[in-house]
C-alpha cells in the first residue's frame, strides 16, 4: 500500500510540473454505500445477511489539470469507507465496515457558468483494502443472538478463525457532476460501482457501490487563469 501511495503521489508531482494550469486541493464527502450481490458465507454466514445502505464520511486530496478550455483531468487519492448495514426485517442488527485507499481518475467536461464552472464526466477507480470489521446479532441459522459477535475483515489470506477474508483489490467506474466556484470551492455528486467480486471465497459475488456528496477546495485557484 505504501508503494502504491508513493507511485500515485509521484504521478501527481509529474503532472503538476507538466501542466501550468494545475491545482492541488482537499476534499471531504458523505457516502451512502452498499454491497449489492448474492454472496453467502463468512463467519455465521454474515455475507448472506440482509444488507442496507451504510452512511459514512471520507476524504482525501485531489488535483485539477486543465487539458483544454473544456476538458479537465481530475485524479484523487481518498480514504473511502465502504460496506453496509445489516438488518433483520426493519431492525438494524449489525454492520459491515471496510476502508479502502482509493484512487479515482476522472475526465470532466467543463461548462462555463459566468465566472464559475459546471463539470460532468466520470472515469475509473482502483482501490486497496486497508482495514475493516463486522458486528452482528444474527447467527448462521438466522436467529437473533445476544450479545453481538464481531471480527475483523482481513485483506490477506492470513486471518483468524473469527475473521472474514475479502479480496484486497477493488476497481470500478464512476459518474460525477460538480460545480466549481471561481474562488476554488467545489461541490460534487458522484456514483461509483465496483466491477470486482470482492468475495473470492464462498458462493455468489459481492460488489462495492456508493453514492457520495462532497465538498472540496482547490488552493490558489481562479477559473480565469
Amino acid at each position: 500500500m505504501t508503494r502504491l501511495l508513493c507511485l500515485v503521489m509521484g504521478v501527481f508531482s509529474v503532472l503538476s510540473c507538466t501542466y501550468a494550469q494545475s491545482h492541488i486541493g482537499i476534499e471531504g464527502e458523505g457516502l451512502a454505500c452498499n454491497l449489492p450481490g448474492n454472496a453467502t458465507g463468512g463467519p455465521s454466514d454474515i455475507l448472506g445477511q440482509q444488507r442496507a445502505p451504510r452512511l459514512a464520511c471520507g476524504g482525501g486530496v485531489w488535483a485539477d489539470f486543465r487539458m483544454s478550455d473544456y476538458l479537465d483531468f481530475q485524479p484523487h487519492i481518498d480514504l473511502t469507507p465502504k460496506g453496509a448495514a445489516l438488518y433483520k426485517g426493519s431492525a438494524q442488527e449489525g454492520y459491515f465496515h471496510a476502508t479502502y485507499l482509493e484512487v479515482p481518475l476522472r475526465l470532466m467536461y467543463r461548462v462555463p457558468v459566468g465566472y464559475d464552472d459546471f463539470f460532468i464526466g466520470g472515469g475509473v477507480y482502483g482501490a486497496v483494502g486497508v482495514k475493516g470489521m463486522y458486528r452482528s446479532r444474527i447467527d448462521s441459522s438466522g436467529a437473533t443472538a445476544t450479545p453481538m459477535y464481531s471480527g475483523d475483515i482481513h485483506f490477506s489470506t492470513l486471518h483468524s478463525p473469527n475473521g472474514l477474508y475479502l479480496s484486497p483489490w477493488d476497481a470500478g467506474y464512476t459518474a460525477t457532476a460538480s460545480y466549481q466556484f471561481s474562488f476554488g470551492l467545489v461541490v460534487h455528486l458522484e456514483y461509483s460501482r465496483g466491477l470486482v467480486n470482492i468475495c473470492p471465497q464462498g458462493d455468489g459475488c459481492l460488489h462495492n457501490q456508493a453514492l457520495s456528496l462532497g465538498i472540496g477546495y482547490l488552493f490558489h485557484y481562479n477559473t480565469r487563469d
